[in-house]
């Protein structure tokens, strides 16, 4: 049997352009570059891994004592992103709230789907005793049921069999001049397992899986390890 691996995330942005989410923003041609793996960083993308790096590392390690800023850095993202300790101290709280929080928790699931044993590969944002956290960073925040309908969640709840996952939501506005607002949406969302959920969660791998090979995509499924 053919093993794939998958991440959630790949799961959920191909749930999201299947069902015309966002009045259809997300097209085929989207899709088909994010599962290649050759999307372009974007302003937003820069300024999540940047807020995202300051929660799980804490801001001192990014602190520049000469520009008195906080610099972030990539080796594949272009630029720098520079951020203000105004707009740090959401997550400098949030740090404070979950000081017993592991980051970057890896996780795997295994599943057979349309003739495939399926490795559901991911990175867990955060785990606090048995909950999972999963953090969200944007210009814009979406719903409760934005948010329920994901494949994301299920997909850990399914690897690591908690009773609680929790979106942890960071908003932020980007000004032409002066320092970002950011916010931590509280409260945050949180759902809980549900009976068929992994069927929920094989139907979209599936659905993936039959995109993938009438695409000739197939290649950007399959795992090395056979």
């Amino acid at each position: 049997m053919v093993k794939l691996s998958i991440s959630p995330s790949k799961i959920e942005q191909f749930r999201l352009f299947y069902t015309e989410a966002f009045n259809g923003f997300i097209t085929q041609e989207n899709i088909i570059t994010y599962l290649r793996g050759e999307q372009e960083w974007k302003d937003e993308m820069r300024f999540v891994s940047a807020y995202h790096a300051m929660i799980e590392f804490g801001p001192e390690k990014f602190f520049d004592p000469v520009r008195g800023v906080y610099v972030y850095t990539e080796d594949r993202m272009p630029g720098e992103i520079v951020l203000t300790k105004s707009e740090l101290l959401p997550a400098i709280e949030y740090r404070a709230k979950y000081p017993g929080m592991i980051n970057e928790m890896k996780a795997k699931y295994w599943t057979e789907v349309a003739g495939y044993r399926v490795l559901i590969n991911m990175r867990i944002d955060g785990m606090n005793g048995l909950v999972v956290h999963e953090r969200k960073t944007g210009k814009r925040t979406n719903g409760f049921d934005y948010y329920q309908a994901s494949t994301q969640w299920k997909c850990y709840a399914l690897a690591t069999e908690c009773k609680l996952i929790q979106y942890d939501i960071f908003k932020y506005n980007e000004p032409r001049s002066g320092p970002r607002k950011v916010e931590y949406i509280d409260p945050p969302y949180q759902f809980m397992p549900y009976t068929g959920m992994k069927n929920d969660v094989d139907h979209w791998i599936g659905q993936l899986i039959h995109f993938c090979e009438i695409n000739n995509l197939m290649k950007f499924l399959i795992s090395p390890y056979q």
